[in-house]
């Protein structure tokens, strides 16, 4: 069974997203900062970020110029997601295992380009539910194929 991580820090995967992946024979967790969904798979939360950074966050946001310096700087959402993941025990384990991680939201791209460089050659980083059901069909032809 594959191994398939999903990195949703807004929690925003859908039930029909999950069957998909586990028609394929994945096993699926999940990994967000909003409440774990209740879709019948492994989920992991890890936490939000304080109220200050949220503050500092919103002040950044009403601006162009903010919107474009929050990026380079630590209170980007997308790199407190990959603090945050690298901060939780039971999430850095689910990425040290994955065969598969998927980023499908725009913030969790770096902490799953994060994760993959960390996991070395072996760990496939995709965008997108379908681009993962697409490598889970990808591996399981490699493996009816070794078998014959």
């Amino acid at each position: 069974m594959t191994a398939v991580v999903i990195l949703a820090p807004g929690g925003e995967i859908s039930d029909a997203a999950l069957s998909s992946l586990k028609a394929e024979g994945a096993d699926v967790a999940v990994i967000t900062v909003a409440p774990p969904p209740a879709l019948g798979v492994r989920s992991v939360g890890v936490p939000p970020p304080s109220p200050a950074v949220r503050r500092i966050d919103g002040w950044m946001r009403r601006t162009a110029v903010g919107r474009a310096v929050r990026r380079l700087t630590p209170v980007d959402p997308g790199s407190r997601f990959w603090r945050a993941t690298r901060r939780s025990r039971e999430a850095a384990e689910l990425l040290s295992s994955a065969q598969i991680v998927v980023a499908v939201e725009r913030d969790a791209f770096y902490a799953a380009w994060r994760s993959a460089r960390r996991g070395g050659a072996g760990v496939q980083v995709v965008s997108g539910v379908s681009a993962a059901t697409a490598r889970l069909r990808a591996i399981g032809q490699t493996d009816r194929d070794a078998a014959m």
